[in-house]
């Protein structure tokens, strides 16, 4: 068997015993991308905050979505992306990352769509729920990591 002919076999031979490790390690890391994910900044808004939304995540190729569009339904918002029109798209892994400022926000629950429109058509690759505090003159609160939320209030009316 010549030079070619041993490596061609070891190519074979590492790719068939390599093959179900990188599919067995895919499968969780493979529901996350395409994937939009939606980071609220600041992390606990309250009435007193600019809220501005982070998109991010991992694309199948080098189209990933660009171009936000905000709209909003009470108190539902609607990111609206979409690929380069007619580019050509390497077959790579890329990562996307897009700011979306929603300015200030009254108190409640607020929910968000991540919708991608691209041939062949539109689908929402993320969603995010979270919620606005209100916030007076005699509360403040303190966030420590991992997200804990101390709330304290020198009211007093409150229990």
């Amino acid at each position: 068997m010549g030079m070619k002919g041993r490596a061609a076999r070891f190519a074979f031979v590492m790719a068939a015993r390599i093959a179900p490790i990188l599919l067995l390690s895919a499968g969780s890391a493979s529901a996350q991308i395409g994937r939009a994910f939606v980071e609220v900044i600041p992390p606990v808004p309250t009435t007193a905050d600019a809220v501005t939304l982070r998109v991010f995540g991992l694309w199948l190729n080098s189209c990933t979505p660009r171009n936000p569009v905000l709209s909003w339904t009470a108190n539902q918002f609607r990111v609206d992306t979409t690929g380069p029109p007619g580019d050509v798209c390497l077959a790579i892994l890329t990562s996307f990352e897009m700011f979306v400022p929603l300015g200030r926000l009254a108190a409640g629950y607020y929910s968000v769509i991540i919708v991608h429109t691209a041939p062949p058509g539109s689908s929402q690759i993320g969603s995010h729920t979270f919620a606005v505090l209100e916030l007076s003159a005699t509360d403040f609160y303190t966030v420590t990591p991992p997200c804990r939320l101390a709330w304290i209030s020198t009211d007093p009316k409150s229990d």
